[in-house]
């Protein structure tokens, strides 16, 4: 689960922004988006924040292998509160958030060994 805190310290109200996250392809969003760009996988979420105010979004994924796979873009589009469009916020510079996917844990037996050190000092 990704987790994203977004808080709203002026007086205005956030409502019914878009947050826009792509992430390499390690992971796989659960809302996931086709894109044309290979590699990546990308999902939306809708939120709310009221003046003074912070909400949390989760974005629930899976592990598609084993690797580091590092949010690459993120992008807000707020509509304005009286119409006329929407404002746009995109990420700028490198991501610095990244995700480490680990192999799962299998059960190992024990195996004879096939060569063993004969009794006493080696």
């Amino acid at each position: 689960m990704v987790k994203i805190r977004i808080a709203q310290s002026g007086i205005m109200p956030v409502l019914g922004a878009e947050m826009t996250i792509t992430a390499g392809n390690d992971i796989k969003f659960t809302k996931d988006q086709a894109l044309k760009i290979r590699q990546q996988t990308e999902t939306k979420a809708v939120f709310t924040v009221l003046p003074k105010k912070e909400t949390v979004i989760e974005v629930p994924y899976t592990a598609a292998r084993r690797g580091v796979s590092y949010i690459v873009e993120s992008r807000i589009k707020i509509p304005r509160i009286f119409g006329f469009g929407h404002m746009d916020l995109k990420q700028v510079g490198p991501a610095k958030h990244e995700i480490m996917i680990y192999p799962d844990k299998f059960a190992v037996h024990n195996e004879p060994i096939k060569f063993k050190n004969s009794a006493g000092t080696v």
